[in-house]
């Protein structure tokens, strides 16, 4: 068992600061590592009062069914029946987030995003400005929480995963305008209302393939915290390495996989010939 002290102290050894805005992202492993109230506790002890934490809250039981005329049958999602999303009642699905997520939104003074499928919850003096923008379509774009954090100089902390679990790697695939965010969801907003949410994220086992790039630049950070391995980035650098790359070649970050549906149609769309860009318009003088 992990104390919340040995717990602050191994989040100060992988550099983490007071009044810095950190994400987290982890998952949660069967035995050996810290409870998550410990390290709920811990995380906030180190951020002090002038950090902010903020965490995915992601709620997939509100995706029904795709529409046959405006998704493709390529997007790779398993759908549930849709449920309506509430702000301060709908759980974060711990399946997907793990069990941190959770005990954060229903803290007090905790702030949530209202997108119905990809909401954040923060709490922090930043907790306003990052939740307050959530745009239905694109939801990792810009506008998103992810790129409030991304404005405001944030880190990333990576809890027992890997860079699978790297949503900046989503902002940078829209920034980075790869070709291949055509998937839809069909969301259920109300009681009998539903809206298809476009640019749908997709498939991030290819994600795995940055590491050796963000760590030949020193880019990442590595420890453990309690008994969980541990990765520390700056979101600023690891999303301009990212966006770099995939203006570069778009499709670098697609898995290998015959047999995932989203990344060999990603593939497909992304070694399409492109359309020219229009001629440029100039005006006599």
């Amino acid at each position: 068992m992990f104390s919340v002290q040995h717990l602050v102290t191994d989040l100060q050894n992988l550099g983490l600061r007071s009044g810095v805005t950190l994400l987290v992202h982890s998952t949660w492993p069967s035995s050996a590592a810290p409870l998550p109230q410990t390290l709920l506790d811990a995380l906030l002890t180190v951020l002090g009062p002038t950090g902010t934490l903020m965490v995915p809250t992601f709620t997939y039981t509100t995706v029904d069914s795709p529409s046959p005329t405006t998704t493709p049958t390529e997007n790779g999602t398993q759908y549930l029946p849709g449920s309506v999303f509430r702000i301060r009642s709908t759980p974060a699905d711990s399946r997907i987030v793990g069990p941190l997520p959770e005990l954060v939104r229903t803290r007090p003074k905790a702030r949530r995003s209202r997108h119905p499928v990809f909401s954040f919850a923060a709490i922090g003096p930043n907790a306003p400005l990052l939740t307050h923008t959530a745009p239905f379509h694109f939801p990792f774009g810009s506008n998103s929480p992810l790129a409030h954090l991304h404005r405001l100089n944030g880190e990333l902390l990576l809890l027992n995963t890997d860079q699978r679990s790297n949503l900046l790697l989503h902002l940078a695939e829209v920034w980075a305008e790869v070709p291949y965010l055509l998937s839809t969801l069909r969301v259920k907003v109300g009681q009998e209302r539903w809206r298809t949410m476009r640019g749908k994220p997709g498939c991030t086992e290819g994600f795995v393939k940055i590491e050796p790039l963000l760590r030949q630049a020193r880019l990442i950070r590595y420890g453990t915290i309690g008994s969980m391995p541990a990765q520390r980035m700056n979101v600023q650098a690891v999303v301009s390495m990212a966006v770099a790359l995939l203006k570069g070649a778009p499709d670098a970050l697609l898995c290998d996989s015959p047999n995932c549906t989203f990344c060999q149609f990603a593939r497909r769309i992304t070694q399409k010939p492109q359309p020219l860009p229009s001629a440029p318009h100039f005006e006599l003088l």
